[in-house]
């Protein structure tokens, strides 16, 4: 197990023989070994092929010693215990436990502050200090660690997701409490809020009482019975504060905030293992698989970055005296003595050594460590699949048994009324079908990710209300253009003024004084670019405005009946061009996307449902209203109604008509086809690109595309 010859080592062994003694050096049973190199696509694949054999070999011999060394398992920990609980524990043993009972030991322990139980507590106590970043007042709103039962859970749930749509950053209890809405959760909250002591100086031993009694009242571990993982994190917590206690006389009296940090850094000194039955399976690092003998061992991580590992001298002492006394980890030479000692162990360690490495990391190519070189010339190749193996056996057997198997991509027939999400629907069913289902009939969307200031949605809005504001005053170009350059800004400035007060009335987190500045700046500029584009149009007449005319206030959406679909549309603004016919501006804020006018199956059919369903529509033109891009695109019955709105005769190949009318009626074959899937209740997974398509949608988990290997591949590739 002496690995590396350290100065204390050297000085013990020649105290020992000046004292007579007699050294001897055991060496490693020579044994004959079959050692097999191997070589997989990345480092996920070869943990994942591992897991899968290191199952494999136990389900042969269940008495075989199985190891798998990593020798960076502590920087991959929580990749290593993932895969392997894919491969060899998918499901909890018993229904009332909730941690796994893993039939692998992982011989690396995690810090004590990165459990389960633990982090509740300290994000709890941090909470009464100060606010937590979203992501963690998330995990914690959401954890069963605490609380009351599976009702109050629900309302933290939902509180969580009502912060996160508004764009909280961070969540204070303060802000918990203005924002829950729910009795049984408000009165522990007020409780909470009544023990919080920011600024009192108070011994060690007190702030443990505090501590104590702040997470009485929080229900902390949770209402359910704990398990025994969760019990052994319970009682090394309970060890954690008996060491705080016992700084008393070094701390003497300190305030919440120096109580609580000196409690963290116990938690995360504290290394955190549990107890388990012994496994015949180990993974473990090179150094705690020293001097160990198996039946069967693999070695992952083997390429050439990785395998001798780098020289990681001491940074606070100087190199040249690191060097001249051995320190570990000092120089190349050391590194790679270590690594030939511990590779030369490994094949002698088992009858059956395999020792692989990763092809590549991510696009990077990897090559196989130069102490592989002997076995190198019968080196091969495997490929891991991503759907473990288990549950392919499972699907084999239910095959074997002859059960009955049902095509899930019929969903029940849309009922009568108005179809949810209005346009967006036919949109995300022509996207792809199950997307349209889940989104709209079912509701599954995935929680909003709070950002620091306004968001894209909060930006397009603002331009909205903008324009609305503009256009209901103006209501013609000809009111435009006589207004000269003071006017204009004056006109501008009044609407911009009011439509951020309007926000910051509804959501002050995301807009603060010094951001409302900028963004009325910037908002001025570009909006005076528009109306530049706009009196370059044939002159034009404004009839409706959200939905409503320009003369009436801002009104609801309309019901509209669009091929058998009741939908509620509310279009951005119709002109009225001078010579008759309308214009339909939609006002798109965001990156440009395909037009709908060029795509068999539209992504964004809005324009040609607005179309299709208003009056005498003879031009439809996304309005960009977006810095460095302002201006119109669009496609109408002739060119010349204003810069960037083409002619139909523009458009070549498949998509070209021979008059508008047959344009118009060439969308509404194809608008048909999908309002056609969305009334009887289509709803295959079956996206229009696969590779975008599901790059862009959150809803992997549900629709489990990633199972299938020969649909959609893990980067979101074609497989």
């Amino acid at each position: 197990g002496f690995h590396e010859s350290t100065s204390v080592l050297r000085r013990l062994l020649e105290a020992l023989q000046a004292a007579g003694s007699q050294l001897a050096w055991l060496q490693p049973v020579e044994r004959p070994a079959v050692v097999q190199a191997l070589a997989l696509g990345d480092a996920e694949q070869e943990l994942r092929a591992a897991a899968a054999w290191a199952r494999q070999r136990a389900e042969a011999d269940p008495q075989a010693r199985i190891a798998v060394v990593i020798p960076d398992l502590q920087a991959r920990r929580a990749m290593v215990q993932r895969l392997f609980d894919e491969q060899l524990c998918p499901i909890a043993d018993a229904p009332e436990s909730h941690s796994l009972q893993r039939p692998y030991n992982l011989t690396l322990g995690e810090p004590l502050a990165a459990t389960g139980l633990v982090q509740v507590a300290l994000r709890l106590l941090q909470l009464q200090l100060q606010a937590l970043p979203y992501a963690e007042a998330g995990a914690l709103l959401c954890s069963p660690g605490w609380g009351g039962g599976e009702p109050e859970r629900l309302e933290r749930a939902a509180l969580d997701a009502r912060l996160r749509r508004d764009g909280h950053v961070e969540v204070s209890l303060d802000t918990l409490r203005a924002q829950n809405r729910d009795g049984g959760l408000q009165q522990r909250l007020d409780q909470l809020a009544a023990l919080s002591q920011p600024r009192r100086r108070a011994s060690a031993g007190e702030w443990v009482e505090w501590i104590a009694e702040v997470l009485d009242q929080a229900g902390w571990p949770g209402p359910r019975a704990l398990d025994s993982e969760e019990f052994q994190q319970h009682q090394a917590w309970r060890q954690c504060l008996v060491e705080l206690a016992r700084l008393e006389t070094v701390l003497g009296r300190v305030s919440c905030s120096a109580a609580l940090a000196q409690l963290r850094e116990l938690a995360e000194q504290t290394l955190f293992q549990p107890q388990s039955p012994v496994g015949a399976i180990q993974v473990m690092g090179a150094l705690e698989a020293g001097g160990l003998d198996f039946d069967h061992l693999w070695v992952a991580g083997l390429d050439d970055e990785h395998w001798p590992p780098p020289a990681r001298p001491h940074p606070f002492i100087p190199w040249a005296l690191q060097r001249s006394h051995g320190l570990p980890h000092a120089s190349a030479a050391q590194e790679l003595a270590y690594a030939q000692r511990m590779t030369a162990r490994w094949v002698l360690a088992a009858p059956e050594v395999l020792l692989s490495w990763p092809r590549q990391d991510q696009d990077r190519p990897l090559s196989p460590s130069p102490l592989l070189a002997p076995w190198l010339a019968q080196a091969s190749t495997r490929e891991a699949v991503a759907v473990p193996d288990r549950w392919q056996q499972q699907q084999r057997a239910a095959a074997e048994a002859g059960l009955e198997t049902l095509l899930d991509a019929q969903a029940p027939p849309l009922p009568e009324g108005v179809a949810p999400g209005g346009s967006r629907l036919l949109g995300d069913q022509a996207l792809c079908p199950f997307r349209g289902f889940a989104t709209h009939r079912l509701g599954a969307r995935a929680l909003e990710i709070p950002q620091p200031g306004l968001s894209a949605a909060d930006r397009g809005n603002l331009v909205h209300r903008i324009l609305e504001d503009l256009w209901r005053g103006l209501r013609d170009q000809q009111s435009l253009l006589s207004l000269d350059d003071a006017g204009l800004s004056a006109r501008i400035g009044e609407a911009v003024d009011a439509a951020l007060a309007k926000l910051l009335q509804e959501a002050p987190q995301r807009l603060r004084p010094g951001l409302r500045s900028l963004e009325g700046e910037r908002l001025r500029r570009l909006i005076r670019d528009w109306l530049e584009q706009e009196k370059l149009r044939l002159p034009f007449r404004v009839i409706e405005l959200e939905g409503t005319p320009p003369e009436a206030s801002r009104g609801n959406d309309q019901l509209v009946e669009f091929e058998g679909l009741q939908l509620r549309l509310r279009r951005d603004r119709v002109d009225e061009i001078e010579g008759g016919g309308q214009l339909v501006l939609d006002y798109k804020t965001g990156a440009a996307r395909k037009p709908p006018w060029i795509d068999p199956r539209p992504e964004e059919p809005q324009l040609l449902i607005y179309a299709l369903s208003g009056g005498p529509v003879v031009a439809i033109a996304y309005g960009r209203v977006l810095a460095g891009a302002v201006g119109f695109k669009g496609l109408a019955d002739a060119a010349g109604y204003a810069p960037g709105i083409d002619g139909h005769e523009s458009l070549r190949g498949e998509m070209a008509a021979d008059s508008w009318t047959a344009l118009l009626g060439r969308w509404r074959g194809e608008l048909r086809t999908v309002a056609g899937e969305v009334r009887e209740g289509w709803a295959a997974v079956s996206p229009k690109h696969p590779r975008q398509t599901c790059r862009d949608c959150d809803l992997h988990a549900l629709c489990r595309i990633r199972e299938s290997v020969s649909e959609v591949a893990e980067d979101g590739g074609e497989a």
